[in-house]
């Protein structure tokens, strides 16, 4: 742990000294000591008070304020290759002759230069008092509640320029023939003229993961494209890809080298005996999905991103997305095609030749090479026409990545186990206590471990699901995040602790434009978590606010909560209440109170634009 004094803190340090000095010299020794004390304080009171309003300064290394002279220098323009791999000195020479990239400067990170956890600067942080509910005997939930305090800083937006994304869409496409820019180019042209780009085009439902091996943020989000800037009827979804450096600056333009699979006929290029692909960055993910000339809601929706870990001892991202495709379903003696909303991962890190999907390959695209992707299925149980929001976990347990587990429902759970790195795409099921519906607690960000015991064959994960309620005193659709914990002990499953709604500290915006935000949705989504520093506690979350924004935002205080009720503590839950109606009673006395506090602040507003005149010609205290 590392101590840094403020600036401010530097300029008054010296000033403090000298009066002290003065006010001993001045005073008798029988009032020396007194005095000393009574200074002693005052320093200590005025230190605690500059360093409270300068950002946090007791914190380690990876989180310490960034200095300017400090920061690297820019990527962009740059071909990173990964940490850990010998590359010859012309092993791109070829693969990257005719482009843009053959004359960019070739860089890699020493092995010593690796930084396992992304460099965290945090601001002010603000309380906010949250109730944690346990599994237990007592059935009222004011018996298993504690009350607790998380902090949050001000969340950053995480903005796009859509423009210079373009730019390199259409330069991969039209001068270097990248395949999937062409194959998707058709399906929005019409919506990227300049003026369209701003009004068309919509990103929220973003996350990140930390590439350590690149020491870059890899953000992925969801893009929409709209035929008339209604963002509730997009015409075609897309993953998109965009890199930031450590301090997140967006790298506008920048190639990276990814160990791939290793597959026939592969389009990147080899070294002893590893297959690897380039990408260039901001781009669309080359995620195979089905396309038809009418109806909406083509592509990938509701992307999440998690780190896994091959077998070769690398990480790499999975994304979890769903995505409408159709199916030939045999009933009775007649086959016909059904559409599906299904769950499908990809590996951005690896490739497929074709779509492989129902009904969405040509004859021309069979040949193309597209993100390794494949739909996950449960063993043993007919397809539902929809599924959504599942919550994609990984296991501490060996040194490699073998599956990825996901809660498929929490209300009532259900876990199923699937396999990463084969083709099966049919999954196990590891606990079900479906009931046929779904309930109001569904999935947000995935879930992160943060205690495995071996020996007792343990293992327990954290991370924020979402409750979606329904005319519960604010807007008819009303979105807010709760705190869940997972715990497994040996193959039995329970959610161990839930909370009541966590507050990010992000200002919610009115879904249309000129509304209220208690107006037809108000929703803060979370979407992912990044980092979680266990030690220091701090989670960086990213989150969306009405559809429209991506943001991240630290929050700190959640392992000093589960530490004081020491959720490793896990049993069978024969017999225990569950947390879940607790949680959910409590979200729906906050959007009560929610609605309640913004009605009253309208009416507030109302009553001085009344006074002055001036309702007709202001609309913004509905903007609250």
């Amino acid at each position: 742990m590392k101590c840094a004094i403020s600036p401010k803190m530097k300029r008054v340090l010296p000033q403090i000294i000298i009066a002290t000095e003065m006010i001993l010299d001045v005073v008798g020794r029988q009032r020396k000591l007194l005095a000393s004390m009574a200074l002693l304080a005052c320093m200590a009171f005025t230190i605690m008070s500059f360093l409270y309003q300068d950002s946090i300064s007791l914190m380690p290394e990876h989180m310490r304020k960034i200095e300017e002279n400090e920061r690297e220098t820019s990527l962009e323009s740059k071909v990173v290759l990964p940490a850990g791999f010998h590359f010859p000195k012309n092993a791109l020479k070829d693969h990257l002759f005719g482009t843009s990239g053959e004359f960019w400067e070739t860089v890699q990170i020493k092995a010593s230069e690796v930084k396992h956890m992304p460099p965290l600067e945090l601001g002010n942080m603000t309380p906010s008092n949250v109730y944690i509910y346990e599994t237990s005997k007592e059935e009222e939930c004011e018996r298993k509640e504690q009350k607790t305090t998380f902090f949050t800083d001000k969340s950053k937006h995480l903005s796009t320029d859509l423009h210079k994304t373009m730019e390199v869409f259409l330069e991969e496409a039209q001068m270097y023939g990248d395949t999937y820019n062409k194959h998707v180019h058709h399906m929005f042209q019409n919506a990227m003229d300049e003026d369209k780009l701003d009004t068309h085009w919509f990103r929220f439902a973003g996350s990140s993961v930390w590439l350590k091996d690149y020491n870059v943020h890899f953000v992925v989000s969801r893009l929409i494209i709209t035929e008339n800037g209604n963002r509730e009827n997009p015409r075609l979804s897309m993953v998109y890809a965009q890199i930031y450096d450590e301090n997140w600056s967006e790298i506008e333009d920048i190639r990276l080298v990814f160990p791939s699979n290793n597959v026939e006929g592969e389009s990147g290029f080899r070294v002893n005996g590893q297959n690897f692909i380039l990408h260039r960055f901001p781009r669309f993910l080359p995620i195979p999905f089905l396309f038809g000339e009418n109806g909406l809601y083509w592509g990938a929706e509701d992307p999440r991103v998690t780190l896994v870990t091959n077998v070769l001892g690398h990480e790499e991202p999975l994304i979890v997305f769903n995505a409408f495709q159709i199916k030939e379903v045999q009933e009775g003696d007649t086959k016909h095609a059904l559409g599906f909303r299904s769950i499908f991962m990809s590996f951005p890190f690896q490739v497929q030749k074709g779509k492989r999907l129902f009904l969405a390959d040509t004859e021309e695209t069979k040949e193309q090479w597209f993100t390794r992707t494949k739909q996950v299925i449960i063993e043993g149980e007919p397809m539902r026409r929809t599924e959504k929001n599942w919550t994609p976990f990984v296991s501490q347990a060996g040194e490699s990545s073998e599956h990825v587990m996901f809660a498929t429902l929490l209300e009532p759970l259900k876990v199923i186990k699937c396999e990463l790195w084969t083709d099966k795409e049919e999954c196990s099921v590891e606990e079900s206590r479906a009931s046929g519906e779904v309930g109001a607690l569904r999935g947000g960000t995935p879930l992160l471990s943060i205690r495995y015991d071996p020996e007792k064959d343990q293992e327990v994960f954290a991370g924020l699901a979402r409750a979606h309620l329904i005319q519960c005193g604010c807007a008819i659709h009303f979105y807010r995040p709760n705190l869940v914990v997972l715990a497994r002990n040996g193959r039995k499953w329970m959610l161990s602790h839930i909370s009541s709604p966590v507050d990010l500290g992000m200002d919610v915006l009115p879904w249309y434009p000129g509304g209220g935000v208690c107006d037809a949705v108000n929703a803060m989504i979370p979407n992912g978590i990044e980092s979680w520093d266990l030690e220091n506690d701090i989670m960086s979350v990213y989150a969306s606010v009405s559809d429209v924004t991506l943001e991240r935002v630290h929050l700190h205080g959640i392992m000093n909560a589960l530490n004081s009720m020491k959720f490793w503590e896990v049993e069978d839950d024969h017999g225990l209440f569950d947390p879940v109606e607790c949680a959910l009673e409590a979200s729906d006395r906050f959007c009560n109170e929610y609605g309640i506090k913004h009605l009253e602040r309208a009416k507030r507003l109302f009553a001085v634009f009344s006074e002055n005149d001036t309702v007709a010609d202001h609309q913004s205290f509905l903007v609250l």
